[in-house]
């Protein structure tokens, strides 16, 4: 199963690599998965680390190169809320991540928090917003419907097969330890980005 999600995965950085460089925030409050997702993609023979790009100080921070694809990762953990350079940084992406922990209901009103000034974000209409709700092996992970409810996502998720003007967002339900959902939340993305 990794195996058809890798080779997935390879062919879509190849795709986009070969268009330009699209660069992808991942991010989301701690504990929601990002280092896993990202230490999964780091070890991988191809990746290259390259430095930190300036005018950002994460609390960790880093760029991976697979091919010709770049993923800026920056895990702002334990701040507040995003902003400053962060903020001033949103429209140079093309597409975000967000990470839930689908386990994690007491942080279901940070994480919408967090999340609320990248929704906000006029300057960025049409940047796709994946949000990868993880953990859903887990027997306490609430469904996708109360994801969508609790974030206030009701209005906002644009569907899994649709193409619509409006920014592309969409939820979808995963377990990065277990390697589940994540393939089809990068397919969704790699669409959204083709359009």
């Amino acid at each position: 199963m990794f195996e058809w999600i890798w080779d997935w995965w390879m062919a879509l950085l190849r795709y986009l690599g070969f268009k330009c460089h699209y660069k992808i925030l991942l991010t989301g409050l701690d504990n929601s998965g990002k280092s896993t997702l990202l230490h999964m993609l780091a070890d991988e023979p191809k990746t290259q680390r390259l430095e930190n790009p300036p005018g950002i100080r994460a609390t960790f921070g880093e760029q991976l190169i697979f091919d010709e694809f770049h993923i800026h990762v920056y895990d702002l953990g334990g701040m507040p809320l995003p902003g400053g350079n962060f903020k001033a940084q949103l429209p140079t992406f093309d597409a975000i991540i967000f990470l839930i922990d689908a386990t994690d209901k007491a942080r279901f009103a940070e994480a919408k928090e967090w999340m609320k000034p990248i929704l906000a974000d006029v300057r960025i209409p049409e940047i796709p917003i994946l949000i990868l709700a993880n953990k859903i092996d887990r027997p306490n992970a609430v469904d996708e419907h109360e994801i969508i409810f609790q974030f206030g996502l009701e209005e906002m998720c644009t569907g899994k097969e649709a193409s619509l003007p409006e920014r592309p967002l969409e939820v979808f339900m995963t377990s990065i330890v277990a390697r589940q959902g994540y393939g089809q939340g990068f397919k969704w993305l790699q669409q959204r980005l083709r359009e």
